[in-house]
């Protein structure tokens, strides 16, 4: 799971990519203070053709393989729509 945010490439595939959008934009620079920008348009046959979905987050705490704290804020168009504060423990399985 930790790999799967730190790796930008695997982040870009679970995150950003998809039949139903097109990516714009993926900026990700995964240290304490860093951020990202995730940005995509949604396809014709979707609730929002032509729509673009934008999610902005920093990350506040990393602590590898055990957890990290991301604080985010997402756009449909030009509305926001969420914002959030999010920690992420990891345990052993």
């Amino acid at each position: 799971m930790f790999a799967a945010r730190a790796g930008p490439a695997k982040k870009r595939r679970w995150l950003a990519e998809g039949e139903s959008r097109e990516v714009e934009e993926f900026e990700v620079d995964f240290r304490i203070g860093g951020t990202e920008r995730v940005r995509y348009r949604f396809k014709q046959g979707t609730p929002f053709p032509g729509t673009t979905l934008t999610n902005d987050g920093s990350y506040r705490d990393l602590a590898p393989n055990r957890r990290l704290m991301i604080a985010s804020a997402m756009t449909l168009g030009d509305k926001r729509i969420s914002a959030s504060l999010a920690t992420v423990e990891l345990a052993p399985i």
